[in-house]
């Protein structure tokens, strides 16, 4: 799979604030549409989850943006503490 989607190694952004600013900035300027931001389309977003937190840090600053659906895609157990 890692050939014919040729993407590199896995990397992990520790500081969210930027992103998340710019999704609350979207989502004022856009009150009148969805917004899905996913964390990849074919990574697993919660694998890390327990040794960095970070879905817990977007889903508590996203959770205002009534248009705004933030998607966590996992193959892992790691999902109890997102619901």
């Amino acid at each position: 799979m890692e050939s014919y989607l040729n993407f590199s190694p896995l990397t992990v952004y520790l500081e969210p604030e930027r992103s998340i600013a710019r999704l609350q900035e979207l989502a004022r300027q856009n009150s009148d549409i969805t917004i899905r931001a996913g964390t990849g389309e074919v990574g697993d977003s919660l694998l890390l989850d327990p040794l960095f937190g970070l879905s817990e840090v977007f889903i508590t600053a996203l959770s205002a943006s009534a248009n705004v659906y933030f998607e966590l895609k996992t193959k892992t157990h790691f999902g109890d503490h997102s619901l």
